[in-house]
């Protein structure tokens, strides 16, 4: 289980007290908000000022320049030198075939497009099979399929995830919960459809997605406008 209890660090975050064991929570807000910053105190690689911060014992984190996670000359050897990190055997193949990458497999992976690099940087990062995993902006550079993709990744992990994102169309789409920041302080934290289907995103100067405008039109709360097409 994931605990911070009253944590502040210089400016950028202000009193933050959060609690997550299970499900998908999404960390949303403006640019400088705080949302980055406080994934980085979760993952140990910065140190708060006050408060207290209680972690899992295996933290995994793709953060949002996934080119920084890369070693290696091909993404064939990436996977293999994190399964021999993680002192665990696994075919790089297979692995790169369930995110749709298998075709990348001799290629350097600074040769490979954001999308891609983001979906291995994600898939490096599970080999880990860390108990709490973190991801920051995960969804930059993914087109519409490889989103649904990362999606079914994420819905059948059955660990704590928590994302840091601008992308309110997939936030909805797979958040259990959702903590709104704002000038480093948590403003809400309640579920998904709570936080959406409420004013505190127009507040903070977010468009509603529409799904959202859709929902609300028909007197229904959805995750994605498809919802109403089936």
């Amino acid at each position: 289980m994931l605990v911070l209890e009253n944590i502040w660090y210089k400016d950028i975050i202000r009193n933050v007290s959060l609690t997550h064991s299970k499900g998908i929570l999404a960390i949303i807000g403006p640019n400088g908000a705080g949302k980055t910053t406080l994934l980085k105190i979760i993952a140990g690689s910065i140190k708060p000022d006050k408060g207290v911060v209680k972690t899992p014992k295996r933290i995994g984190a793709s953060w949002q320049n996934p080119y920084y996670s890369f070693y290696r000359s091909t993404v064939r050897e990436e996977v293999e030198l994190a399964y021999k990190i993680a002192g665990k055997k696994g075919d790089p193949l297979e692995l790169l075939r369930a995110y749709g990458l298998e075709r990348l497999a001799d290629k350097s992976p600074y040769r490979i497009s954001m999308g891609e690099a983001r979906l291995l940087s994600i898939a490096l990062t599970l080999i880990w099979d860390p108990d709490l995993v973190l991801l920051d902006e995960p969804t930059t550079g993914l087109d519409y399929f490889e989103k649904g993709k990362l999606a079914s990744i994420l819905w059948g992990l059955g660990k704590p995830v928590i994302i840091a994102s601008h992308d309110l169309d997939f936030i909805l789409r797979v958040s259990d919960y959702v903590a709104v920041m704002h000038k480093g302080e948590i403003l809400v934290y309640d579920h998904v459809f709570n936080v959406f289907y409420s004013r505190i995103l127009e507040k903070i100067g977010f468009p509603l997605p529409p799904a959202v405008l859709v929902g609300e039109a028909l007197g229904r709360r959805i995750r994605c406008a498809e919802e109403c097409l089936s």
